[in-house]
């Protein structure tokens, strides 16, 4: 007797029915056949032909590897989208949470680039692999998106590092107190913003984008009075 169990097509064996089987089995093996196919494509349930050639479904093969969601490492903090190859260690980007997207962006065998999907702030980030070591994760997202203004404690004329990730922008509102007061904002040594006020009845406004990693500074005269410092970040 050489009737298989039912199954998967993997299961079938090719010598089957064998010579000596009985004729009453011959129903036997039509119907297992029938169970096998089922239940190998179970997602054939719209009664459509398939036009893909051989060569095509074989290269989807590839293709569907990659892009399975998929948890790949449960030490990690994320989910990922294609499967993650050599190199992906090092720091995660701004506001990274459990069950963020990856994306792995991939040459063959060489992983290029990473795209993360920060779910808590909305934003998408991505850093470049230069083939011995990963890059600085950068935002894609544009100025304003997930940002909200803030009012952060500042002083003139001391540096402050933007390390948000991402450009963040600045605004200095002041007046004079006295005689004629300069203000200027530099950002990364440069005067991108800058004006005098004649006396407190004429309030100056400084703004700047800030790149990031750029580094920016408020620098005055004596006799100003600061009327708002805020920073959209």
């Amino acid at each position: 007797m050489s009737l298989e169990a039912p199954g998967f097509i993997k299961d079938l064996i090719a010598t089957n029915p064998e010579g000596t089987d009985p004729k009453s089995q011959g129903d036997d093996h039509l119907r297992l056949i029938k169970q096998c196919l089922q239940t190998q494509f179970p997602g054939f349930t719209e009664g459509k032909g398939i036009d893909l050639t051989e060569t095509q479904l074989n290269s989807l093969g590839g293709l569907a590897n990659r892009m399975g969601v998929v948890n790949v490492n449960t030490v990690l903090p994320y989910t990922c989208v294609i499967p993650m190859l050599s190199g992906t260690t090092g720091t995660l980007p701004a506001g990274a949470t459990a069950g963020d997207v990856c994306l792995n962006i991939a040459n063959s065998a060489t992983q290029i680039a990473q795209v993360w999907f920060v779910r808590s702030t909305n934003t998408i980030y991505m850093r470049y692999y230069n083939g011995s070591a990963w890059g600085a994760w950068v935002c894609q997202s544009g100025i304003g998106m997930a940002q909200t203004y803030q009012t952060p404690s500042r002083i003139f004329n001391d540096t402050f590092v933007n390390d948000t990730g991402r450009s963040i922008y600045v605004s200095v509102t002041g007046t004079a107190t006295g005689s004629a007061s300069l203000i200027v904002l530099r950002i990364n040594g440069l005067a991108v913003s800058q004006g005098i006020s004649q006396n407190s009845l004429l309030p100056i406004t400084v703004c700047g984008i800030v790149p990031p990693a750029g580094q920016y500074l408020v620098a005055i005269t004596s006799g100003t009075a600061v009327t708002s410092w805020v920073e959209l970040r």
